[in-house]
């Protein structure tokens, strides 16, 4: 159990330092209009840090809090392309009974980002399905060229790795690549 929980701490630290870095490298760009938009964005970032350095050491936060941090970064990345991409997200059922470990969402769809090609106008899609004791968290996404040349693999890797510390053999995390798009499945089963 120690050993799980300190495997879990390394990973939520790494995670932390990964996002930042990214969200960093936005801000910079957007250093040279400096304005309402510059300084929206610099709240959603505090906001973002405050959310890594207080929830990376919970092992589970509510699914909404989680969306709220997914849609927080989709705001900062682009508000423009996801406020007129309204179905970009799609949630059925009644998510509020459901927990996930700390940055979930935001570190697939952070990979997301890093990895798409935005120029389809259907370029990502997250579907979130809760039924009974199950959840499903699906994406697709067309793959941009970045994927090959500047990918590690180390978002993908952590996620995976903290989801298995927590929920052992009641989740299955995986990915593919169909026709052109990057495919990711997550299903948790809670008891």
């Amino acid at each position: 159990m120690q050993n799980r929980d300190l495997k879990f701490s390394r990973l939520s630290t790494q995670l932390t330092s990964h996002t930042q870095f990214d969200l960093l490298h936005k801000l910079l760009a957007k250093f040279t209009g400096i304005g309402a938009d510059f300084e929206r964005y610099v709240e959603q970032l505090a906001g973002m840090h405050e959310y890594t350095a207080t929830g990376v050491d919970r092992k589970l936060v509510p699914l909404a809090v989680e969306l709220e941090q997914m849609e927080s970064l989709a705001a900062m990345y682009s508000e423009a392309y996801f406020t007129s991409k309204a179905d970009w997200l799609t949630i059925h059922g009644d998510i509020s009974e459901f927990f996930v470990p700390p940055m979930v969402l935001v570190s697939l769809f952070e990979n997301i980002l890093k990895h798409s090609d935005f120029t389809k106008a259907d370029s990502i899609s997250i579907k979130i399905r809760a039924f009974e004791n199950t959840l499903l968290i699906s994406s697709e996404n067309y793959i941009g060229k970045t994927v090959s040349s500047h990918s590690m693999g180390i978002g993908n890797n952590n996620l995976k790795a903290r989801l298995e510390l927590i929920f052992e053999e009641n989740v299955i995390y995986t990915t593919c690549v169909r026709e052109g798009r990057y495919v990711t499945s997550i299903t948790i089963h809670y008891s």
